[in-house]
């Protein structure tokens, strides 16, 4: 029998109970299967996919959990079964459709099939196709969360860095600047005007699974190493590791 992630409850007591969603068709080249999006928490800011107790082939049998970014119109999904692990993401092409990659690069699709069609995110209390509140640049707080900006000190694993919400050891080819020119959040970030905490402020934010273009990178007087970044709509300086965790990954999807 196939056991239900963990649910951290207490980090969903600000938000109203939200309902899961309709069944959708979640399907790559390797394989695929039906899922629900269910509004429970297993990682931060991370909610559970339910794929019951289908065989969903070796890409979409990782998957364990999703997060919503622009309003629902993009879908980011992640392994929680080794740490947190960015699997693809998707973006929605037409109401109850949803196409994207894996990671690996093999195409994704989701489409709906029956149930609701807006898909709940816990962070906002609303259901995609509904407004959501002021955003983080209007509210004047500077630590909206959840912001991996400033972690909690954790012990990583055999004394090396993790991916920024779980407990598995970066990958050798993500630490350190980028080589390639781009990055990819693991979660969602703060933007700043010069690099580092002291005396910087927030200039935007940007949400798990963004790919940036970075131009530079440099380390503060912490030995934490920030990254100049840009897209079409946001730029400024991100936070790329510390000494226990990485942020973001050195390529994108």
């Amino acid at each position: 029998m196939r056991l239900m992630p963990c649910l951290f409850a207490m980090s969903l007591m600000s938000a109203p109970a939200l309902a899961a969603g309709g069944t959708w068709e979640l399907l790559a080249e390797t394989g695929g299967c039906t899922v629900t999006l269910v509004p429970e928490m297993i990682d931060d800011g991370i909610f559970f996919v339910d794929r019951g107790e289908a065989d969903c082939g070796p890409d979409i049998g990782r998957i364990t959990g999703y997060a919503l970014n622009d309003e629902g119109g993009e879908i980011v999904f992640y392994s929680t079964l080794e740490g947190v692990d960015l699997v693809g993401q998707m973006a929605r092409e037409a109401e109850g459709l949803y196409r994207g990659t894996l990671r690996n690069g093999v195409a994704l699709r989701m489409e709906h099939t029956s149930g609701p069609k807006g898909i709940a995110d816990p962070r906002t209390g609303l259901t995609t196709g509904e407004d959501l509140a002021p955003a983080f640049a209007e509210s004047g707080d500077e630590t909206t969360p959840p912001s991996a900006e400033m972690p909690e000190e954790t012990a990583p694993p055999g004394n090396c860095r993790t991916y920024a919400g779980g407990r598995s050891c970066a990958a050798e080819e993500d630490i350190d600047a980028p080589p390639g020119g781009q990055l990819q959040t693991l979660t969602r970030m703060n933007l700043r005007d010069i690099a580092g905490t002291s005396g910087s402020g927030v200039v935007g934010q940007a949400e798990a699974g963004t790919c940036f273009d970075v131009s530079l990178c440099d380390s503060d007087a912490e030995g934490r190493l920030w990254c100049s970044v840009s897209t079409a709509a946001l730029s400024g300086w991100i936070l790329k590791q510390d000494a226990g965790t990485v942020y973001s990954r050195n390529s994108c999807l």
